[in-house]
């Protein structure tokens, strides 16, 4: 009876050692699993940092072309003022040399 018993002890330490060395395998998985998903976060904040200064690069760069945009704008309505002036001017002008024209017409006739 004392050997079934020191058997049966026996058994249950190896099967506590089969079981601790299953549980330590499978907290080392878990751990490299952890370790690989904290890698694969930094990857992500990486990331997202990296995206968060293209947006505002691309923010800023959309700042500067309505910027320039709006100095062309001013620079076409000066320029399409001014063409009206030299247009009006160019009317009376010809208008001018009309009359002038008429004025020696009368004269030399």
């Amino acid at each position: 009876r004392a050997h079934a018993f020191k058997y049966e002890v026996n058994r249950l330490v190896t099967e506590l050692k089969s079981s601790s060395q299953y549980v330590e395998d499978k907290l080392d998985s878990i751990d490299e699993k952890a370790e690989e998903i904290l890698q694969g976060s930094k990857q992500i904040h990486d990331s997202v940092v990296s995206i968060d200064v293209h947006s505002q690069k691309v923010a800023q760069t959309i700042e500067n072309v309505e910027d320039h945009i709006g100095l062309v704008l001013r620079h076409s309505e000066s320029v399409y003022e001014k063409t009206t002036k030299i247009a009006v001017s160019q009317s009376e002008l010809q208008e001018g040399q009309e009359d002038m024209s008429r004025n020696l017409t009368i004269i030399w006739a």
